[in-house]
C-alpha cells in the first residue's frame, strides 16, 4: 500500500509542476537535454543493507568494491518543471547476473534492460554553478523472459556548464517493487548537453 501512495505522490507532482509550469515564467528552467552516463550496479551491498540496515553495513566494511560491481551505459532525457524542479527519462543497458529474489541468478551474463523516469529536486536552480539534489521516480526492467518494477531514489550532484553541459553524479538506492525485483545500489556518472537552441539565462 506504501508503494501505491509513493507512485501517485510522484505523479500528483509531475502534474502539479506542469499546471504552475503553464502559469508562471521561470527564468532558470533547464532546457531539454540528452545525455550519457556510465553506471555501476551493486547487488551485493543492497541485499545487505536490507539485511541488517546501513549503519551496520557501513560500520563493517562490507560495501562492495568499485572493481567487483558490473557497469552498464545509459541514455537519458532531461528537461526542466520549474527553476528548481527537472523529470529524467532514462534507459540503462548492463549485462549482469541478475539475484532474483528467493532464486539463484544465472551462471552467464544477460543484458539487463532498465527504463525509469525520475523528478530531481535541486537545492539551487541552474543560475548556480553546482547544485545538490534528491530524487524520486518509478522505473521497469526486463532481464531475459523476466519483467519487474522498482522505485529509484537517491541523491545526486549537477555541476553546471555555462547552462549548456552538465555534469551529473548520481546514487540510488532502486528499491524492489515487483516479487521478482532485488534491491540494488545504482551509482552514474555522466554528461548531459542541451538540444535545440538554448534560451540566455
Amino acid at each position: 500500500m506504501l508503494r501505491v501512495f509513493f507512485i501517485g505522490g510522484i505523479m500528483c507532482l509531475l502534474t502539479q509542476a506542469g499546471i504552475s509550469q503553464s502559469q508562471h515564467v521561470y527564468r532558470y528552467k533547464k532546457d531539454p537535454a540528452i545525455g550519457i552516463h556510465f553506471s555501476l550496479y551493486d547487488f551485493n551491498s543492497a541485499m545487505l543493507i536490507s539485511q541488517i540496515g546501513l549503519s551496520k553495513t557501513l560500520n563493517s566494511g562490507s560495501l562492495t568494491n568499485i572493481g567487483n560491481m558490473q557497469p552498464g551505459l545509459a541514455l537519458s532525457f532531461l528537461d526542466g518543471l520549474t527553476d528548481h524542479l527537472d523529470y529524467m527519462i532514462r534507459y540503462t543497458g548492463s549485462f549482469v547476473d541478475y539475484p532474483f529474489p528467493n532464486s539463484p541468478g544465472y551462471e552467464d551474463e544477460y543484458l539487463l534492460s532498465a527504463l525509469d523516469a525520475s523528478v530531481h529536486l535541486k537545492l539551487f536552480s541552474d543560475k548556480h554553478w553546482v547544485s545538490p539534489f534528491l530524487s524520486a521516480g518509478v522505473g521497469t526492467f526486463s532481464y531475459k523472459s523476466n519483467y519487474g518494477a522498482y522505485m529509484p531514489l537517491g541523491l545526486g550532484l549537477q555541476v553546471n556548464f555555462f547552462n549548456e553541459a552538465f555534469l551529473l553524479i548520481h546514487i540510488q538506492y532502486q528499491v524492489g517493487v515487483s516479487e521478482n525485483a532485488a534491491n540494488t545500489l545504482y551509482y552514474s556518472l555522466g554528461v548531459a548537453g542541451n538540444i535545440g537552441s538554448s534560451k540566455k539565462k
